[in-house]
């Protein structure tokens, strides 16, 4: 592993246990910090003005959830499920607290409640989270969002099968008040 690639992993890392912590906190605290949970929602709304442009941002969040990882004896972790905004569009991201993989050797797959399962393009942004940037796709994902029950997400690798099934109830609002603010986002000129 080169330098570049030990730093963005440990920065990676960093952001996750700061986002548990801020999620455990709010659990506990309420909404200290603009984060909501829309009524008989699973999902987890974080709202804030973008310290830049000054506009509203947001994103949306659903776990941890017990994952599974079936390879060489090793045992499994938790997974989170998050929407968030970049450059003015939707994302989707996929973060596993162990390696599931890597851009170019990995099929993720996922499927919400009884409909069609699918097999989006993702890039791993670090061994443990595959991402969804594709316009249709994320679109695709945040619609079937909207009104299911369960989420159901596989990660097929070199490194072995990994599976992770959330709760996911309550999209509609979450996902509403998510687009909407993104939708306001700035987007970047190229």
């Amino acid at each position: 592993m080169n330098q570049f690639s030990t730093s963005r992993l440990k920065l990676m890392r960093t952001c996750v246990v700061s986002l548990a912590i801020a999620a455990a906190g709010c659990a506990q605290q309420g909404s200290p910090i603009g984060s909501i949970q829309p009524g008989g929602s699973a999902w987890q709304v974080s709202s804030k003005v973008d310290r830049i442009s000054g506009k509203p941002s947001s994103s949306i969040s659903v776990g941890p959830a017990p994952a599974k990882y079936s390879s060489r004896g090793r045992r499994g972790g938790f997974a989170s499920a998050s929407a968030a905004c970049a450059d003015g569009s939707p994302m989707i991201m996929f973060v596993f607290d162990f390696p599931v993989g890597s851009t170019g050797t990995s099929v993720v797959e996922y499927r919400f409640d009884e409909k069609p399962g699918q097999t989006p393009k993702v890039e791993f942004f670090n061994s443990s989270s595959p991402v969804i940037s594709d316009a249709s796709a994320v679109a695709t994902f945040l619609d079937q969002a909207q009104t299911s029950a369960k989420l159901y997400v596989r990660v097929s690798s070199p490194v072995g099968l990994s599976d992770v099934e959330f709760s996911v109830s309550g999209g509609g609002e979450a996902v509403r008040q998510f687009l909407t603010t993104c939708a306001a986002a700035p987007k970047k000129s190229v």
